[in-house]
């Protein structure tokens, strides 16, 4: 009876998929049913027929050893130590990064390493004495430069004043004597007057430098433009926009690594980057501009105190917004730091002797001659 219903039932199909002989299987278990020795069941149980050799084809699992299929020996016989201790967020939750001997050592390796490159390029910014991180080579700068001085050209050369120009030669004048107290004479300077009522001016490395006639206004007299020409001459001579990339790859790492170890927004750690690093940075190096052009200034023998005149008559024009957003710092600030650091630009004036120097009075000729914008 019990031959004929496990015939007769869905396990026959089954185990003809596996490979068994049903009517073995049926006939074992009624010899055992009858009294016969256990050990039969076994025997018969093990054959194993290839009803599907196809099936057995495409298993490329190896069969384990016997003895893994020792009776009774489960994986919890194997006490909490081996791998179950192991298995430390079976949840499926991720190993916090800071538990992973791996990712400790890798993050200590890089920081070393990071570090180590840091040192191996600090230089030292001239006048200022600032220690700086800076590893843009000077072809590399003179490269970013040429592409800017192409873009600057197209879009301008049809409002340039030619070399000729009164207003063109007073800036060349100007600039080369700044440029001498500055020891950049070596340098192939370029002298571009742009005429438009745009309020700016700029150098680019390599001494090509850009001045904007709505300026001029500001400037009011050489001694103001002589204030303006240090300030942009003091960029290229710290090589602040070198710097500036410079700074950028290093704050461009670390927000990397941020946004991978403590799972922030790489969006939100870019606003942050922006506002409490990158611009504080810039304003920072447009006060050290101010501050090299102001000796600069001096010691080619302008007034340093034009720079207070010029810059009450900027903030004349409006604030432009809140410091913290501002890449350049506000125009009461720049007022309060020139005043402080008058009293050094004066002596430094007298050390030049410009009272004594064979063209003070061809200088003095051409500061009561000038033009006042």
């Amino acid at each position: 009876m019990f031959s004929t219903t496990l015939a007769g039932t869905p396990l026959r199909a089954a185990a003809h998929a596996m490979g068994w002989n049903v009517q073995m299987m049926a006939r074992t278990l009624v010899t055992a049913k009858n009294g016969r020795r256990i050990t039969t069941v076994a025997a018969s149980c093990t054959a194993f027929r290839p009803a599907m050799p196809m099936l057995a084809q495409l298993s490329h699992a190896p069969r384990l050893p016997a003895r893994v299929h020792a009776p009774g020996r489960t994986m919890s016989q194997f006490g909490s130590r081996g791998f179950q201790g192991k298995r430390r967020f079976a949840d499926g939750k991720t190993e916090p990064w800071y538990q992973n001997r791996t990712t400790l050592y890798g993050t200590g390796i890089a920081v070393v390493g990071t570090s180590l490159y840091y040192v191996a390029h600090l230089e030292e910014v001239p006048i200022s004495g600032r220690r700086r991180f800076m590893n843009v080579s000077q072809e590399r700068e003179e490269q970013m430069a040429k592409t800017a001085y192409n873009q600057v050209m197209m879009e301008y050369s049809a409002h340039m004043l030619p070399a000729t120009h009164p207003t063109t030669r007073t800036v060349e004048r100007v600039a080369t004597k700044i440029i001498r107290a500055a020891g950049m004479e070596d340098l192939r300077w370029e002298f571009h007057v742009i005429d438009s009522r745009e309020q700016n001016a700029f150098v680019l490395p390599g001494g090509k430098v850009f001045v904007f006639t709505g300026i001029l206004p500001v400037c009011k007299d050489e001694n103001g433009l002589a204030i303006v020409l240090g300030h942009e001459i003091a960029h290229q001579m710290a090589r602040h926009s070198a710097e500036k990339v410079s700074i950028s790859l290093l704050v461009e790492l670390a927000r990397i690594a941020v946004t991978v170890f403590f799972d922030t927004s790489y969006r939100m750690t870019g606003i942050f980057t922006e506002l409490g690093l990158m611009r504080p940075f810039s304003r920072s190096m447009e006060s050290e501009a101010d501050h090299i052009g102001l000796l600069l200034a001096a010691q080619a023998c302008y007034d340093p105190a034009a720079a207070v005149g010029f810059w009450q008559r900027m903030a004349a024009k409006g604030e432009g917004g809140p410091a913290f957003l501002s890449t350049h710092p506000a125009h009461r600030d720049r007022i309060e730091q020139i005043r402080e650091w008058l009293p050094e630009a004066e002596r430094r004036r007298e050390m030049s002797n410009c009272h004594e120097t064979a063209g003070f009075l061809a200088d003095m000729f051409h500061q009561m001659q000038q033009s006042r914008w």
